[in-house]
């Protein structure tokens, strides 16, 4: 008998079960570039979206595609974080730099600094798992903290099988402060994206096409590939 219109509802969505909180070696795997609206200015600003991959072989408890419990490795496990381009010592850009160099940057070494120059690098991070304000059901993994490896892993392969914890969706906006302060404002902004980096599947670039970027955008993602081609020629 053919099915009737609506008989049948097909599902495309996918449940993971979320990283442990944990300290995990991670290696940093890419970053570009991305929009995201700015509240408080009234416009698209550009941020920088790093991509990182679980290096560690501990277990978790997981639940197989027939709802049985079990357990598999946390290997491959993808961590996303969006970030201002911004460098002081609050900044996460200069917190991922030091985990990288093990102390803390120079103004030198921070004047002009290639945001792709870390791709390929190892750090440590503790992790952190954040209710969705949207679905309850859904937890988010967040990095909490970056710090120094001590005992680097065996790098990610990109042939390897890549298992990830939830969908990927934009991130939001932050609520614009009650307070006129531009300081409290970027504090908020920088706890709101803490929120909002997740883990994903296959990360929902933003914007998804590519007439809706801004020249910004266009410039830093042209910057970027320029600075991942002369990376990957000197090698």
């Amino acid at each position: 008998m053919p099915l009737q219109p609506g008989q049948v509802k097909v599902t495309t969505s996918e449940t993971f079960d979320p990283l442990p909180m944990d300290k995990y070696t991670v290696q940093i795997q890419d970053v570009n570039a991305v929009d995201q609206f700015n509240q408080w200015k009234g416009v698209e600003e550009t941020l920088l979206n790093y991509q990182f991959v679980v290096l560690d072989d501990k277990m978790m408890p997981a639940t197989d595609k027939q709802g049985k419990p079990t357990e598999v490795t946390v290997r491959g496990r993808f961590i996303w974080m969006r970030i201002r381009p911004v460098v002081n010592t609050r900044s996460h850009l200069y917190k991922i730099a030091k985990a990288v160099l093990g102390r803390d940057p120079t103004k030198e070494e921070m004047d002009g600094f290639d945001p792709s120059s870390v791709i390929g690098k190892q750090v440590d991070v503790v992790t952190e798992q954040n209710v969705s304000k949207k679905d309850p059901n859904t937890v988010f993994t967040n990095i909490k903290s970056f710090g120094k490896t001590h005992k680097p892993l065996p790098p990610y392969e990109k042939q390897e099988v890549q298992t990830t914890s939830a969908p990927a969706t934009p991130a939001k906006a932050p609520d614009i402060p009650t307070a006129n302060d531009p300081d409290a404002y970027m504090d908020k902004l920088d706890k709101e994206m803490d929120e909002d980096a997740k883990e994903a599947p296959n990360p929902t670039p933003t914007p998804t096409a590519e007439a809706a970027e801004s020249p910004a955008v266009k410039l830093a993602k042209a910057e970027l590939a320029l600075a991942k081609a002369e990376a990957e020629a000197a090698k």
